[in-house]
């Protein structure tokens, strides 16, 4: 009578669990709606909040910010200068604001929290560059 060598058994109870696992694998779904109605997660947002100034407050202007994913969005100043915006996560951040006589300012925030909007932040950025 002919022996099996040993590692028959073992090689089957490989394939048997690659298998396995290729099985449960494709019970994924089709990443289609699903038919229970839910809607999909709402993306992450950041706020990034500060004040927009020249040693003056620049009052009621539009601030923008733009994601690394290009989104942008857009915000007021107040009276006071301060700002807040609440944009798609996506660090880093590009900030610009246009003061009343025509000056644009720009700064950068690494993540969401507090970020001013100056002539040195604008200088900051344009001799990085």
């Amino acid at each position: 009578m002919m022996k099996l060598p040993f590692f028959l058994p073992r090689a089957a109870r490989l394939a048997a669990c690659a298998g396995l696992a290729l099985a449960l694998g494709a019970c994924g779904g089709d990443g289609g709606a699903s038919s229970g109605g839910a809607s999909p997660p709402a993306p992450k947002t950041d706020t990034l909040s500060g004040t927009a100034a020249t040693g003056a407050a620049v009052a009621n202007a539009t601030v923008t910010v733009v994601n690394a994913a290009g989104t942008a969005a857009t915000g007021k100043s107040g009276a006071d200068g301060r700002y807040s915006v609440t944009i798609e996560s996506a660090p880093p951040y590009l900030l610009k604001v246009s003061t009343g006589s025509g000056t644009v300012l720009y700064s950068f925030a690494a993540a969401a929290g507090t970020t001013n909007i100056t002539p040195l932040t604008t200088l900051a950025l344009h001799d990085a560059g």
